[in-house]
């Protein structure tokens, strides 16, 4: 690649990954959402909590936001022994996007994102810095998704383990959206 080409970029994001028991679950409900309101579901290996959105980033550039650059606390990087969290809510953002989340968010995951975010600013990394709304979103383009009440049959799903983990756009093994590494 020539010096005044642009170097390939992506989005970058944290964001807590749920278990596979349950992304498969709410993978199966984002393909009955597609099938009702049309769209695109997201893959189960896609479906995550974004906690701190980076941005558009070099996509060969990862080495600052990665530990121990990001100087996570020990108590975050690594855990995985965060409370079980019910996914009971099913709602759209509009714009066909049809999301699954918590009731009310867990103390847990108000202090995993007070501490990611504080990382990010101290290492000197911007992020959006929107109040966090946990939401996995499960369809795109879903346009004909009824947005009042959820359909019946959506049962809530506990997630019963979480990673942490690095996120970026860029496609992902297996036909996957995102490249995740875990932290």
């Amino acid at each position: 690649m020539s010096h005044d080409q642009p170097r390939p970029a992506a989005r970058f994001f944290y964001a807590i990954v749920p278990d596979q028991r349950a992304a498969r679950s709410l993978a199966q409900t984002g393909e009955e959402v597609a099938r009702a309101g049309g769209g695109r579901a997201l893959s189960a290996v896609d479906l995550h909590i974004t906690i701190a959105f980076v941005g558009n980033r070099p996509l060969a550039d990862t080495r600052p936001l990665l530990p121990p650059a990001l100087a996570l606390p020990p108590a975050v990087l690594g855990r995985d022994d965060w409370p079980a969290m019910s996914i009971e809510r099913l709602a759209s953002f509009g714009r066909g996007i049809v999301w699954a989340g918590p009731q009310e968010t867990p103390q847990w995951l108000i202090g995993l994102t007070r501490e990611v975010r504080a990382a990010l600013r101290a290492a000197g990394i911007g992020f959006d810095e929107k109040p966090l709304v946990p939401h996995i979103t499960l369809a795109r383009n879903a346009h004909r998704w009824p947005l009042t009440d959820p359909p019946p049959d959506f049962e809530p799903v506990l997630v019963g383990a979480w990673r942490l983990a690095l996120g970026c756009s860029g496609g992902g093994p297996g036909g996957a959206r995102y490249r995740w590494r875990t932290l």
